[in-house]
């Protein structure tokens, strides 16, 4: 390679990062589009060992505050700090009902749904001074279906 790349900054933005211009020679764009796929094929090689069968089965989900949250609104009771409180439980399942059970299934989905919209916010707000308004219809249409897929699930 023998052209060396020049790097220009073109502007910082308010939020801390910066814009810069790369001219490269032909040789180094290829040497980048090699390092992407590659990186690309480990990221997801890397990604799929979750799914082998013989790996570890995952730790088993623990309550948090979260879902204590949710199920208490949900109307499930939980248990305070009284002292015949049996240890380790956080709801008092003998007052569970079919109401409280279809208002938690409700309320984590309507929350699922919510995480979902922020993240496309998010990678709205992050891409917003990079993108053409076709990539800006492409991703608004993918991101409305993943939502509209996931409502109906």
């Amino acid at each position: 390679m023998q052209n060396k790349p020049e790097v220009s900054l073109i502007k910082e933005n308010d939020d801390g990062s910066a814009d810069f211009m790369f001219n490269l020679a032909p040789e180094y764009i290829t040497a980048f589009a090699r390092l992407g796929i590659m990186t690309a094929i480990q990221a997801g090689l890397d990604g799929a060992e979750r799914y082998d069968p013989d790996n570890e089965e995952p730790p088993a989900p623990a309550m948090d505050a979260n879902i204590k949250r949710l199920a208490i609104e949900a109307g499930f009771i939980a248990w305070d700090e009284e002292e015949w409180k049996p240890e380790g439980i956080v709801f008092d399942w003998a007052g569970a009902d079919d109401e409280s059970l279809v208002n938690f299934y409700h309320l984590v989905r309507k929350e699922a749904i919510a995480q979902e919209r922020e993240a496309c916010a998010t990678t709205c707000e992050y891409n917003q001074a990079s993108w053409t308004e076709a990539q800006w219809n492409d991703a608004c249409a993918r991101c409305a279906e993943a939502i509209r897929v996931r409502a109906a699930q």
